[in-house]
C-alpha cells in the first residue's frame, strides 16, 4: 500500500519540527510536503503522527493532517 502512495507523488516528504516520548508511543509534528506525479498538485500540510513502539520495533503508525487530531489520538491536548 505504501509503494503504490508514494509512486503517486513526484515528491513526497515530511519535515519534522518536534517529537514527544509518550513512552512506548512517540508523538510527532510537522508538515507534508508533496507533489503530484500525474497531476502535479501540491500539498503543503501541517500532520501530526503518533508511533506505537515495543522492543524496539514500530508497531503502528497513525498519521493525521490536523496536529490536533495526533494530540487527541495520543490522550493528549493543547
Amino acid at each position: 500500500m505504501v509503494r503504490g502512495l508514494i509512486r503517486g507523488f513526484e515528491e513526497l516528504r515530511n519535515e519534522w519540527t518536534e517529537f514527544r516520548d509518550l513512552g512506548d508511543r512517540v508523538l510527532a509534528f510537522g508538515r507534508v510536503r508533496a507533489r503530484g506525479r500525474e497531476s502535479g498538485v501540491e500539498i503543503n500540510s501541517p500532520m501530526g503522527w503518533v508511533f506505537t513502539v515495543r522492543g524496539g520495533k514500530l508497531l503502528k503508525a497513525e498519521g493525521f493532517l490536523d496536529p490536533a487530531e495526533a494530540l487527541e489520538a495520543a490522550g493528549l491536548r493543547e
